[in-house]
């Protein structure tokens, strides 16, 4: 197995990128032998723009160093860090990726570890591409950014005598933010009775055998301690008062500027009434627990709701790898400031807390003495006690009430989706927009006109899709397929590189390669499952020219000639088009889900300047979200095919802006997907 990093020595140290150094971490962290680190030497060889490591780090581990020339040219394909398994013929590309595939293997081949808890809940801890989880993009791109950006500004300063003060990103904020949300927990019922029957075992069984009852039932409420192989899960038992009040306090932080309007309207209207009284509820926070009766009467009355799980971890209450790559960050930031953590204590208080939890677990502990980080210099800047004389400090962003506003902190844990929902009115008004500018849809057909079949009998069966679909679906998806094949055989040529971008179990992309042996084709896909089910197909084909690569899509950087892709939900099929844009490749594109375009980091709406200067954000989205209303039958059907031509026109004009000649065209027959829009474009230096 063959792990390939960014990183280069000098001068007896090792300079990395941050993410290289999660990468070696998290290999120490699993003991990951099987795997042999290749540092790849940068093309621009900034010290300043990296961390450092000894060289005594590596003595114990299998490593090389590299230069660019000297990297396997599928692995030049795709943007580092990457692991290969020489096994499977399969290039894993991007963070999130190489940790997740390094854990599942060690695991396999040391279950008693439990490595594979580090993943999560059903396996699902960073999982989801940047694209379409903020917590990936968080993790994996934008905190690795702003903190690499910290830390080259806090070490230019040591240069200036006066004193200089930093501002936190909104990145590094708005993870503060994330740990004031109450921890998320799967299966939080079950979890709940296990602990509350456990309990009520406990508490009859200790209650009769201790002296000292206060002592007992103070003692009750504390934080308990459940410790798992790579973490402790800490919760509490709280009263119904005390909940009810923690409660009030959480509504009142998060409503406090509405609260505080109320008040004063409250307090004008007992001024000029003349009363200046305040009526209060009695206090039912406290709950007299006399003796061990009363206790255990309260216990036996217990509900789910009396259990409280402290948020120590970034993913709730268990440890997951977005801990182990995070503290990394963190790590290097606090290092920067000789940890002199109380700087930033102030406006990082549950960043900082988290860190002093971390610290004390024994298997992180280990791997940081392992790769001689200081974590007793760590420790000592942690405590509260500790303050340094300095020359630097740090500020909350500018905007930073605009910022917690405007960002939706669960963004960053779940999926995002679109939330604009237009009403009818909004797509009138859209439409009407693209009237008045005189757009029209420019649809012609298919290259190969109506003779787009496929000679499927004629292929090796396991070509065919049927073993992998439902039967009622399988004759729709061999006639998408043929569409898109056609369109392909007329414009590769032999010794080109088709890629097939969002390539799921490898239908398209096994085609191609059956009916094209003299052309290389590379799957991207980023769900190992899918991957996994081509990988199986491939090799039950005994098919040389394929090549297979999990990894988002912005990280294959490899050249070709063709792009392709089926049905690439909404961003991602604008994604792809870009792809074969700046290869100057030609593309074969069947777009899907339109009411899921939404500008991201990568890609922004509407496409073409002809478009741009014609119609707003929202409008365009809600061009979209109409195009997704195309089910047959319905009484916006021929509404939302318009609004697809629509969009696919800006597309076309995109490509047209860049020099290519497109067609705008149906999948034949129409009733084989409802999403039937095909782009087809070359580029005029290859007509």
């Amino acid at each position: 197995m063959q792990v390939y990093i960014e990183g280069f020595q000098a001068d007896g140290q090792i300079f990395l990128p941050l993410s290289s150094v999660a990468v070696i971490f998290v290999h120490r962290y699993c003991n990951a032998d099987l795997f042999h680190l290749n540092l790849v030497g940068m093309k621009d060889r900034n010290a300043q723009e990296n961390v450092t490591l000894s060289s005594a780090a590596f003595a114990q581990v299998s490593h090389s160093f590299l230069q660019d020339v000297d990297v396997p040219q599928l692995v030049q394909n795709s943007a580092l860090p990457i692991v290969q398994d020489i096994r499977d013929n399969i290039v894993r590309s991007g963070l999130c990726c190489t940790l997740r595939y390094i854990i599942k293997l060690q695991h396999e081949r040391c279950p008693g570890k439990s490595l594979v808890d580090l993943l999560g809940f059903r396996g699902g801890s960073l999982k989801a591409c940047a694209e379409l989880s903020g917590w990936t993009k968080l993790c994996e791109v934008d905190l690795p950014q702003s903190i690499s950006q910290l830390i080259q500004d806090i070490k230019s300063s040591y240069d200036h005598s006066s004193k200089i003060n930093f501002e936190i990103a909104a990145d590094v904020m708005k993870l503060e933010w994330y740990f004031e949300k109450p921890p998320m927990l799967h299966n939080n019922d079950k979890w709940k009775r296990e602990l509350i029957k456990q309990i009520q075992t406990e508490t009859v069984a200790m209650a009769t055998h201790a002296n000292d009852v206060d002592t007992f039932v103070k003692n009750f409420f504390q934080e308990r301690e459940i410790v798992e192989p790579h973490d402790s899960v800490v919760y509490r038992v709280v009263r119904m008062g005390d909940m009810r009040s923690s409660k009030r306090k959480e509504y009142v932080q998060k409503n406090k500027n509405t609260i505080a309007d109320a008040e004063r309207k409250k307090n004008r209207s007992s001024i000029q009434n003349g009363d200046l009284s305040q009526q209060s509820s009695p206090d039912d926070t406290k709950l007299e627990i006399t003796d061990v009766d009363s206790l255990i009467s309260v216990v036996n009355s217990m509900t789910l709701h009396n259990i409280e799980f402290v948020h120590l971890y970034s993913e709730g209450i268990q440890i997951t790898i977005a801990d182990l790559v995070l503290f990394v960050y963190v790590y290097y930031l606090m290092q920067s400031i000789q940890f002199n953590t109380a700087l930033m204590l102030e406006i990082l208080p549950k960043i900082i807390h988290w860190l002093e939890h971390l610290v004390k677990l024994p298997l992180l502990w280990q791997t940081c003495e392992a790769l001689g980080f200081d974590v007793l210099g760590l420790q000592a800047g942690l405590k509260k006690d500790n303050t340094l004389q300095t020359s630097i400090g740090f500020t909350s962003p500018r905007n930073i009430q605009d910022l917690k506003n405007n960002i939706d902190i669960m963004e960053i844990s779940q999926k995002c989706k679109s939330k604009y929902h237009p009403s009818k009115p909004d797509i009138d008004s859209a439409l009407q927009i693209i009237k008045k500018m005189g757009i029209e849809p420019q649809v012609s057909e298919h290259p190969c006109g109506s003779n787009v079949q496929l000679d499927w009998e004629g292929m090796h069966p396991i070509a065919h899709p049927r073993d992998e679909l439902p039967e009622k679906r399988v004759a729709r998806k061999c006639q998408q397929l043929e569409n898109l094949a056609t369109a392909v055989k007329a414009i590769a040529r032999d010794g080109d590189v088709v890629v097939d971008f969002c390539s799921g179990g490898g239908h398209l992309g096994i085609v191609l390669a059956y009916l094209l042996p003299k052309c290389q084709i590379y799957l991207v896909e980023n769900k190992e499952e899918s991957l996994n089910r081509a990988k199986k197909r491939v090799e039950r084909l005994k098919l040389s020219n394929v090549f297979l690569y999990q990894c988002n899509m912005d990280y294959f950087c490899g050249k070709f000639n063709v792009g392709v892709c089926l049905h690439a939900c909404g961003v991602a099929t604008d994604m792809v088009l870009k792809k074969c844009l700046e290869n100057q490749a030609s593309f074969v594109i069947c777009p899907c889900c339109y009411g899921g375009i939404q500008n991201t980091h990568r890609i922004t709406y509407p496409r073409s300047q002809c478009f741009r200067d014609s119609i707003e954000y929202k409008d365009y989205l809600t061009l979209g979200h109409a195009a997704d209303q195309t089910e047959v039958g319905i009484e916006s059907e021929a509404q939302g095919k318009y609004c697809m031509n629509l969009v696919d026109t800006d597309r076309a004009m995109l490509a047209q802006e860049h020099g290519y000649e497109v067609i705008l065209c149906f999948l034949q027959p129409l009733s084989c997907t409802p999403k039937n829009n095909l782009l087809i474009g070359t580029h005029n230096i290859l007509s």
